[in-house]
């Protein structure tokens, strides 16, 4: 990833006529904030690319500059202009997109389970337990099921908790969620199978880093496309028309609890959102659609009897 950057940046370079080494090469004394800001400017408005995007492509090039700092090739208040240079992300919903569509109805979640019990390739069907162990446990995101770990999870309570990658802030609350039988099930297969002594899923190694943050976003990326394309396999078989993907479960859990009556405040604890406005604003289509329909539940009617009165 980092190579593939920095083949961008020597596009970049080309392109604006900035190459001061080569066409497609700078000396290190050139790079300066400036130079920065431009191929900032360049990745978003030439390439499409999305602030995120941006903030990992510049990694390689703070690296290259840290190191030129500490052997001392270049000015030290340089180095210190360019560290800080990373593009200020703004919040968009936890970063939630529901398009009204992918998630799963009760009658495909039961197509989902035949079609496990007459899988015959073993790697899918386990693709096929996280999905259903995310949907159990309140739509986890494949990040939190992936850094999932046998400490997280306490049988005797029935109860996961852990700090939720996605949108774990500075005071880490940890996000808590009850397990039902279901997730429990699905907990004793995966302890039975023994192959992590660390984490749940064997998605990542038990000597995988969770606190390395550019690490964890491109090992989370990896396994969403690997997962995913057997899930798109899946979707096909059970008759969907769209592809279905891990968030799926996060969504479908959402739909379908909210369909069943559980309160907004209830469903957005279980997502983990920052608010009840996320929520409601990333399910809003799913709510109530009128004052209307919310009073005509509560059914009151204390009226004096009219008929007797004079």
């Amino acid at each position: 990833n980092g190579k593939s950057g920095m083949s961008i940046f020597k596009e970049f370079l080309v392109s604006q006529g900035k190459g001061t080494y080569k066409p497609d090469a700078i000396y290190l004394g050139q790079v300066n904030i400036s130079l920065i800001e431009d191929y900032i400017t360049y990745r978003r408005e030439v390439k499409g690319n999305k602030d995120a995007t941006i903030n990992h492509a510049l990694t390689p090039i703070i690296s290259a500059m840290e190191r030129a700092n500490n052997e001392g090739l270049i000015d030290s208040r340089v180095y210190a202009d360019i560290k800080e240079c990373r593009v200020v992300e703004q919040p968009v919903l936890d970063n939630e997109q529901f398009d009204g569509k992918s998630y799963l109805t009760k009658e495909q979640l039961n197509k989902l389970i035949e079609f496990y019990n007459q899988d015959t390739e073993p790697r899918r069907k386990e693709y096929i337990e996280m999905f259903l162990f995310a949907f159990h446990t309140g739509g986890l995101r494949m990040v939190d099921v992936m850094t999932l770990m046998w400490s997280h999870i306490n049988i005797e309570k029935k109860e996961l908790r852990k700090i939720q990658v996605k949108t774990a802030t500075g005071k880490h609350q940890r996000h808590t969620v009850p397990l039902n039988d279901a997730a429990i099930a699905i907990l004793y297969r995966w302890k039975q199978r023994a192959r992590r002594e660390k984490f749940v899923f064997d998605l990542v190694d038990d000597t995988f880093n969770i606190d390395d943050s550019e690490n964890l976003y491109y090992t989370r990326n990896s396994c969403d496309r690997k997962v995913n394309q057997s899930l798109h396999v899946v979707g096909n078989r059970i008759g969907l028309d769209a592809n279905l993907t891990f968030h799926w479960a996060r969504h479908t859990f959402a739909i379908l609890s909210l369909n069943d009556g559980m309160s907004l405040s209830m469903v957005s604890r279980f997502l983990g959102h920052s608010s009840t406005d996320v929520t409601e604003q990333v399910y809003a289509d799913y709510l109530p659609t009128t004052l209307a329909e919310e009073l005509d539940k509560l059914n009151y009617y204390y009226v004096p009897d009219f008929d007797g009165d004079n």
